[in-house]
């Protein structure tokens, strides 16, 4: 019984993160999933440079229309 206990918690003893739900919605979809403060950071981060890639892909796209439009 011992052995089954020490198998099923590895980590007894030493400190585990902390976990949270995080609620994303994306795409149409929710999804709620507990994550470390760390995941979380690093959901947010990944979120924030895609976010900022489309604006610098739209910002460029708009900024080519009105000079091709100038010039055409």
């Amino acid at each position: 019984m011992e052995e089954e206990e020490s198998r099923s918690s590895p980590l007894q003893g030493q400190q585990t993160p902390q976990s949270h739900p995080l609620t994303i919605f994306y795409d149409g979809k929710i999804s709620v999933c507990d994550v470390t403060h760390s995941q979380a950071r690093s959901i947010l981060m990944l979120a924030r440079k895609e976010l900022e890639e489309r604006v610098r892909t739209s910002t460029y796209t708009i900024l080519f229309s009105m000079f091709w439009d100038i010039r055409g």
